[in-house]
């Protein structure tokens, strides 16, 4: 039996390319089956709501379906699928969270191959057949307490960041999440970049999908700037993209050791991002 594999709005957003309003708006006109519930402000997405997603998708931007077209073709292609395929059974949030919150813990202190399923459910104080439960393995755990720290980084700021006009301001919001989030951002990170120098296709491709969520954002608000004339039009908005990454996170590691003050970084990350991608 497939086990349906549990994401939150903000995943399933970047996941899919849509924003979260789409995603609800489809949710409104049956496009989508409901989320399941598991508080009043909390709700999960399946993987099968992605595979849905990704076909309506495709139904509107590839072959320009209207969406009453759109409605009868899913309500036919889907037709077999119930509602409990698609959400089989409410989630038991308060052990999934325990489980994820007590293994984010060891994976900070011990690292992913020191930490055990048996230290994992020692600390979270249940059995193994819960763990199993909610988890396929320890790296279905670990790839899923990784998205909870990439996801978690911007879900306070996100409307805010999208709803900045001024492509420089909103780039600067972008600097400030992340410099705030780093002290947690950077321990998982390093975890995942160590254990995808082993070549494991799991967590080399982690590390790529982590590295594309968190830059290109930051590639289309330049191809944003260029475009209104802000930012130098002969600059690779691809290479500065990852400069600008790759400059925060150095930042934020002189800030977060004390090396640098915060106010002194800001200042000269500005001054250097004038520089680089301000039109003359």
């Amino acid at each position: 039996m497939k086990r349906n594999i549990y994401i939150r709005i903000s995943e399933l957003a970047q996941q899919a390319g849509v924003p979260a309003s789409t995603i609800r708006f489809y949710v409104r006109e049956g496009l989508l089956p409901p989320p399941v519930k598991v508080a009043k402000t909390r709700a999960y997405y399946s993987d099968e709501h992605l595979e849905r997603l990704l076909y309506v998708r495709k139904l509107a931007s590839k072959e320009n379906k209207s969406l009453r077209e759109i409605k009868e073709i899913v309500e036919e292609k889907f037709k077999d699928q119930d509602a409990a395929a698609v959400v089989p059974e409410r989630l038991n949030t308060d052990r999934r969270e325990l489980i994820i919150n007590s293994a984010i813990k060891l994976f900070r202190q011990k690292g992913l191959s020191d930490t055990s399923i048996g230290d994992i459910v020692t600390l979270s104080g249940i059995g193994k057949d819960t763990f199993y439960h909610n988890f396929d393995s320890k790296e279905h755990l670990f790839i899923e307490c990784a998205d909870r720290i990439f996801y978690d980084m911007y879900d306070d700021i996100y409307q805010e960041i999208r709803g900045e006009k001024d492509i420089i301001k909103r780039l600067a919001k972008r600097r400030e999440a992340f410099l705030a989030h780093y002290p947690q951002w950077v321990d998982m990170m390093n975890l995942i970049r160590g254990n995808s120098a082993s070549k494991n296709p799991v967590f080399v491709e982690k590390l790529h999908q982590v590295m594309k969520q968190i830059t290109e954002p930051i590639i289309r608000d330049i191809e944003i700037g260029k475009k209104q004339g802000v930012f130098r039009k002969d600059i690779d908005s691809f290479l500065a993209g990852y400069m600008l990454m790759a400059t925060a996170e150095y930042f934020a590691y002189l800030g977060s050791n004390n090396i640098c003050s915060v106010d002194d970084l800001a200042s000269f990350a500005d001054d250097s991002f004038s520089r680089i991608l301000l039109t003359p």
